[in-house]
């Protein structure tokens, strides 16, 4: 049980950073009244 979860979390820390920028640029943002400033892409992506 331990090393299935061990090969879960390896396979999980791949693949989450992926799945979050591959969201993150597959994302329409022409619309975001947020994106006139100079700092708001990063404001959106923080909160």
């Amino acid at each position: 049980m331990n090393e299935i979860v061990k090969i879960l979390t390896i396979i999980s820390t791949i693949f989450i950073p992926l799945t979050f920028i591959t969201g993150l640029y597959g994302m329409n943002f022409q619309n975001m009244p947020e994106l006139r400033y100079k700092y708001g892409y990063y404001i959106v992506l923080s909160v």
